[in-house]
This record gives structure tokens, C-alpha cells and sequence, in this order.
């Protein structure tokens, strides 16, 4: 049994192999990646490493089930839902898993842009909030600044997230009924 899943959903994604070779060298913990290829015409590449799990389902289902099937098929303790088109850090699997103190807690780690020729983030102006109009467009929100730390409310946009997987599960996990993306 693994400490933590990295799950994903990759629907035609270009970026998916990236985005699991950098993880692969990032990773520092007892953890494994899944990932469900939703729909692609051509199966997905196979991984020579252990740690890699590739699910493929040949109708497409939406992310949304496809993240839900990962979790129900990982036994780690934690999952971390990731975009397939990201870069983390080396050792971010240990520090999520060091920093959360209590089942109940959904970590979400800071937002930075990739460098897609680069496929490094740029280290500037990462986002820790945002606000977003009546069509749940969202932009970055620069005025939490000037409020004071009592009033302040972090969002996340939904790219990465980590919590206990048990509690993902009882939860529902995500909700199908809302859309299949998004």
C-alpha cells in the first residue's frame, strides 16, 4: 500500500507524458501515479516504472469520473488530484504528507504558471486568490493585500488538490451531475 496516489484524468492531453516524467523525478515518498486516459484514439503509452498506472477507458466518461474511478482505484491513505499538464516540486509528496495534521484537511499547494517549452512555473505572482463574476469567470484577486488576515479566504482552481482518500470517497467524491469537465 502506497502513502499517497497521484491521480489524473487525460483526455487527449499533449502535455501527459511530461507531466509524468517530471513527476517520476519529483517524487520523493511511497507514492504512485494513476492515471485514467479517457476516450484517446490510441491507447496510452506504457511506463516501465512500478509507480506508473494507466487505466484506459475507451468511451469517454469526463474527468470528473474519470478522477472518482482513480480513487476508488488506489488503496494509498491520501490522493492528490492533479492536472496532467503540471510541474511540481521535488519532495512535494513528503510535504503534503508531513503537513497534514487531521483527516478532515484539503490541502491545496500554490499556483504558479508553467513554462510550457521551459515545463518549469514561473515564480512570479502565484496565485493564492481569485475572484470571479456571475459567469464563474475567474482572474486573479490582488486585494486581499490590504485586508487584514482575519477576513482572508483562499481559493483553488481545482488543478491540484490533496486529501485523505477515505474522506475524498465519503464525500462522493466529485460530483458527475455537475458536468463531466470542469
Amino acid at each position: 500500500m502506497k502513502d499517497l496516489s497521484i491521480i489524473m484524468a487525460s483526455s487527449n492531453e499533449p502535455y501527459l507524458t511530461r507531466t509524468i516524467d517530471g513527476l517520476l523525478g519529483a517524487l520523493k515518498g511511497n507514492t504512485d501515479i494513476i492515471v485514467v486516459v479517457d476516450g484517446d484514439r490510441e491507447p496510452p503509452p506504457s511506463y516501465p516504472s512500478s509507480l506508473v498506472k494507466i487505466i484506459y477507458n475507451k468511451d469517454c466518461t469526463g474527468q470528473r469520473a474519470c478522477i472518482n474511478q482513480a480513487a476508488w482505484y488506489s488503496d494509498s491513505e491520501f490522493i492528490m488530484k492533479l492536472d496532467p499538464h503540471c510541474v511540481i516540486a521535488k519532495g512535494l509528496d513528503i510535504g503534503l504528507l508531513d503537513s497534514c495534521k487531521d483527516d478532515n484537511w484539503t490541502i491545496v499547494p500554490r499556483l504558479y504558471k508553467c513554462h510550457p517549452r521551459l515545463w518549469k512555473p514561473i515564480l512570479k505572482n502565484g496565485l493564492s486568490f481569485c475572484s470571479f463574476n456571475s459567469q464563474l469567470i475567474s482572474r486573479p484577486w490582488r486585494a486581499f493585500e490590504y485586508m487584514d488576515s482575519g477576513n482572508k479566504t483562499m481559493c483553488f482552481s481545482g488543478s491540484c488538490f490533496f486529501m485523505n482518500r477515505k474522506r475524498f470517497l465519503s464525500l462522493g467524491g466529485l460530483d458527475e451531475l455537475h458536468g463531466g469537465y470542469g
